[in-house]
């Protein structure tokens, strides 16, 4: 453990790690301690769903003798056993975001459908969002246990670099057992201690400080000024506003507190100015609020 923190350390400047063990392992709550006062995450790699444990992350575990992921059943169990992160495994995404948990309900299952089956059309009016979010793919950097270069990793080294260029949450994973040497040339090769790396739990934390509903949102200022209000702390929010008639945003960033409103300073302003829109961002993509 301390030499794989000492590595992300010395080549990212950062305590980084998620650390996930089977939820009958012995070794995770013996290590836990130790894992977290270095910094570092541990979650759950779950053969089933109902491995899941109450305000830890999940990912899903894939050989012959495990559920691997379900889709909606999956989601729903690890939301009532209480999982704060899971894998989405349907498609990548561009950042986490929340979980949608469809209700099933017998008159929506399509004709011939079993009584355990969630497989039917989810709609605003029979789904909801809780406390789970999930987490995009991940990208494995092994693929045997004798990995000596990045050939593996770089099948798909194009959608790394796309996801990090889009401003998205790329996660690496590795077995800590095997040869990290790989991950060290990883680093150095795409430059990524340039770039923001955190354990899961931070990243998820941000984005829920900022994308969850709510959590963000415009309004008017004494003086008709726009002005922000988070939900949350938030440091560095960047926002990009829109004017009528400019070729491109103004960015401001801000720093947030709980509660409290932040008005947000344009150069370009005049009485009888409309309003140009505004959104924010954090790890990636925005939202958008229009002022008026």
């Amino acid at each position: 453990i301390r030499e794989l923190v000492n590595l992300q350390r010395i080549n990212l400047i950062a305590s980084a790690g998620t650390w996930y063990y089977f939820a009958d392992d012995p070794e995770r709550r013996r290590q836990e301690p130790l894992l977290e006062a270095l910094g570092q995450d541990v979650g759950v790699h779950a053969l089933r769903p109902d491995d899941a444990i109450h305000g830890v992350s999940t990912t899903h575990h894939s050989s012959p003798n495990s559920e691997y992921w379900r889709g909606d059943s999956t989601n729903h169990e690890l939301a009532k056993r209480g999982a704060t992160i899971a894998e989405y495994m349907a498609m990548q995404t561009l950042r986490p975001r929340p979980a949608w948990l469809v209700d099933a309900k017998p008159d929506q299952r399509p004709s011939g459908a079993g009584d355990d089956t969630t497989e039917y059309l989810a709609t605003p009016t029979n789904g909801r969002m809780g406390r789970l979010w999930t987490a995009p793919l991940h990208f494995p950097l092994e693929g045997s246990t004798n990995e000596s270069d990045l050939s593996y990793f770089d099948r798909l080294v194009g959608r790394f670099r796309s996801l990090l260029l889009s401003g998205g949450h790329a996660i690496i994973a590795s077995h800590p057992d095997l040869n990290q040497a790989i991950l060290v040339d990883l680093i150095e090769r795409e430059e990524l201690q340039n770039t923001w790396v955190v354990p899961m739990g931070s990243a998820v934390e941000r984005c829920r400080a900022i994308f969850d509903y709510g959590a963000v949102r415009c309004v008017r200022g004494d003086s008709a000024d726009i002005c922000i209000v988070a939900m949350s702390d938030i440091s560095n929010l960047a926002l990009d506003v829109f004017m009528p008639g400019k070729a491109s945003a103004h960015r401001v960033s801000l720093q947030m507190r709980s509660g409290q409103a932040q008005a947000v300073s344009v150069q370009t302003r005049s009485a009888d100015r409309t309003d140009g829109a505004l959104a924010w961002e954090a790890a990636d993509g925005h939202h958008t609020c229009d002022p008026s």
